[in-house]
Protein backbone atom coordinates (compact mmCIF):
# COMPACT_ATOMS: atom_id res chain seq x y z
CA UNK A 1 0.00 0.00 0.00
CA UNK A 2 1.17 3.73 -0.51
CA UNK A 3 2.54 5.25 2.10
CA UNK A 4 1.64 8.90 2.55
CA UNK A 5 -1.80 10.35 2.31
CA UNK A 6 -0.63 12.76 -1.31
CA UNK A 7 0.41 9.45 -3.38
CA UNK A 8 -3.07 7.70 -2.17
CA UNK A 9 -5.06 11.06 -3.39
CA UNK A 10 -2.85 11.04 -6.04
CA UNK A 11 -3.58 7.10 -6.85
CA UNK A 12 -7.06 7.62 -6.38
CA UNK A 13 -7.37 10.22 -8.88
CA UNK A 14 -5.59 8.26 -11.55
CA UNK A 15 -7.68 5.69 -11.19
CA UNK A 16 -10.94 7.56 -11.24
CA UNK A 17 -9.79 9.37 -14.91
CA UNK A 18 -9.34 5.57 -16.08
CA UNK A 19 -12.82 4.82 -15.81
CA UNK A 20 -14.73 7.77 -17.82
CA UNK A 21 -18.09 6.75 -16.52
CA UNK A 22 -16.97 7.27 -12.86
CA UNK A 23 -15.22 10.32 -13.86
CA UNK A 24 -18.07 11.77 -15.28
CA UNK A 25 -20.59 10.69 -11.99
CA UNK A 26 -17.73 12.24 -9.52
CA UNK A 27 -17.55 15.13 -11.94
CA UNK A 28 -21.65 15.95 -11.76
CA UNK A 29 -21.30 15.55 -7.95
CA UNK A 30 -18.79 17.65 -7.03
CA UNK A 31 -21.05 20.14 -9.22
CA UNK A 32 -24.06 19.14 -7.40
CA UNK A 33 -22.29 19.63 -4.35
CA UNK A 34 -20.93 23.54 -5.40
CA UNK A 35 -24.33 24.88 -6.25
CA UNK A 36 -25.51 23.25 -2.75
CA UNK A 37 -23.03 25.35 -1.11
CA UNK A 38 -23.71 28.61 -3.37
CA UNK A 39 -27.15 28.38 -2.46
CA UNK A 40 -26.18 27.92 0.89
CA UNK A 41 -24.03 31.07 0.98
CA UNK A 42 -20.90 28.99 1.55
CA UNK A 43 -19.58 29.89 -1.59
CA UNK A 44 -20.34 33.25 -3.09
CA UNK A 45 -19.44 34.33 -7.10
CA UNK A 46 -17.71 38.14 -7.30
CA UNK A 47 -20.60 39.82 -7.78
CA UNK A 48 -22.20 39.19 -4.26
CA UNK A 49 -18.80 40.20 -2.33
CA UNK A 50 -18.28 43.48 -0.88
CA UNK A 51 -15.82 45.53 -2.66
CA UNK A 52 -13.40 44.77 -0.02
CA UNK A 53 -13.94 41.15 -0.59
CA UNK A 54 -13.74 41.54 -3.83
CA UNK A 55 -10.17 43.16 -4.18
CA UNK A 56 -9.06 40.17 -1.57
CA UNK A 57 -10.59 37.62 -4.16
CA UNK A 58 -8.68 39.06 -7.13
CA UNK A 59 -5.67 39.72 -5.25
CA UNK A 60 -5.79 35.53 -4.71
CA UNK A 61 -6.51 35.18 -8.53
CA UNK A 62 -3.82 37.07 -9.75
CA UNK A 63 -1.25 35.44 -7.05
CA UNK A 64 -2.08 32.01 -8.15
CA UNK A 65 -2.03 33.17 -12.05
CA UNK A 66 1.37 34.51 -11.17
CA UNK A 67 2.51 31.43 -10.08
CA UNK A 68 0.71 29.32 -12.82
CA UNK A 69 2.64 31.15 -15.50
CA UNK A 70 6.06 30.62 -13.53
CA UNK A 71 5.32 26.74 -13.17
CA UNK A 72 4.37 27.16 -16.79
CA UNK A 73 7.71 29.20 -17.80
CA UNK A 74 9.83 26.76 -15.72
CA UNK A 75 8.44 23.71 -17.40
CA UNK A 76 9.01 24.94 -20.59
CA UNK A 77 12.64 26.38 -19.79
CA UNK A 78 13.02 22.52 -18.59
CA UNK A 79 12.09 20.80 -21.62
CA UNK A 80 14.10 23.39 -24.14
CA UNK A 81 17.28 21.26 -25.21
CA UNK A 82 20.69 23.10 -24.08
CA UNK A 83 21.90 25.80 -26.89
CA UNK A 84 24.37 24.48 -28.78
CA UNK A 85 27.91 24.91 -29.04
CA UNK A 86 28.21 26.89 -32.60
CA UNK A 87 26.38 29.80 -31.09
CA UNK A 88 30.30 30.99 -29.56
CA UNK A 89 31.07 31.25 -33.42
CA UNK A 90 28.32 33.57 -34.07
CA UNK A 91 28.88 36.28 -31.00
CA UNK A 92 32.44 37.50 -32.66
CA UNK A 93 30.46 39.72 -34.65
CA UNK A 94 28.21 40.60 -31.89
CA UNK A 95 29.38 44.07 -31.55
CA UNK A 96 29.13 44.88 -35.06
CA UNK A 97 26.20 43.65 -35.61
CA UNK A 98 24.69 45.67 -32.77
CA UNK A 99 26.11 49.39 -34.23
CA UNK A 100 24.34 48.12 -37.67
CA UNK A 101 21.20 47.12 -35.50
CA UNK A 102 21.16 50.43 -33.80
CA UNK A 103 21.92 52.97 -36.82
CA UNK A 104 23.83 56.15 -36.43
CA UNK A 105 22.71 58.19 -33.49
CA UNK A 106 21.58 61.01 -34.08
CA UNK A 107 22.76 64.71 -31.89
CA UNK A 108 20.57 66.85 -29.93
CA UNK A 109 20.72 70.29 -31.20
CA UNK A 110 22.95 72.35 -30.41
CA UNK A 111 25.33 69.93 -28.95
CA UNK A 112 28.37 69.91 -31.55
CA UNK A 113 31.27 71.57 -30.65
CA UNK A 114 31.73 73.74 -33.59
CA UNK A 115 28.06 75.30 -32.17
CA UNK A 116 29.62 75.50 -28.32
CA UNK A 117 33.17 77.36 -29.61
CA UNK A 118 30.78 79.80 -31.36
CA UNK A 119 28.80 80.92 -28.97
CA UNK A 120 31.90 80.87 -26.21
CA UNK A 121 33.21 83.47 -28.87
CA UNK A 122 30.17 85.80 -29.19
CA UNK A 123 30.46 86.32 -25.17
Amino acid sequence: MVGTSKERVANWRKRMKEDPIKYAQYKLKEHERYLKNKERGVVKSIDNMTPREQNKTRRAWRKSQRARTKRIKDMNAMMTPPTSPDENRFQQNSRREAAQRNGRRKKAPGSSKSLQKDTKADN
